[in-house]
């Protein structure tokens, strides 16, 4: 990690709070968020902060950024209070729920270009989560097999 983003992503942990935690976010606290692989983790909202960030960070013109972490402030706390009003009864939320929001948050504050960058990316990654269940489904495959193998040998 280079000097800059970390010093990046102390710049926006101080902006959040010292803590990673807003007056808002502290009421979504007993969150859990369900990660795609089904383990549940507690909710953390600099994780969430950081991801918006990437998305603004994406947008750059001369290699220099277009969007100030007020930006992503305004973002952070829109997709917190949209958590906050529509999961207080909830116990868990889903990790692409969250990123729905972010995304909807995006549209909603008027950032059309980081929208999309983000969507793009979520895309890809999707794309790229597929493509590596795959060759782990092939590669526990063959294993298998491999094993059978060696048993019926024996």
């Amino acid at each position: 990690m280079t000097d800059k983003k970390i010093v990046d992503i102390i710049d926006l942990t101080i902006e959040i709070g010292v803590d990673g935690m807003t007056n808002t976010e502290e009421l979504v606290t007993t969150l859990k968020v369900v990660k795609r692989n089904g383990k549940k983790v507690d909710f953390d909202g600099t994780k969430i902060a950081l991801a918006i960030k990437k998305g603004f960070d994406s947008i750059t013109r001369d290699d220099e950024p277009v969007y100030s972490s007020k930006d992503v402030q305004k973002v952070y706390q829109t997709v917190i209070k949209k958590i906050q009003k529509d999961y207080k009864d909830e116990e868990k939320i889903k990790i692409e729920d969250i990123q729905d929001l972010i995304e909807e948050s995006l549209k909603k504050c008027g950032y059309e270009d980081v929208f999309k960058s983000f969507s793009e990316y979520r895309d890809r990654r999707a794309q790229s989560r597929l493509l590596f269940a795959d060759e782990k489904k092939i590669h526990k495959f063959l294993k298998s097999l491999e094993g059978l193998g060696l048993k019926s040998a024996a």
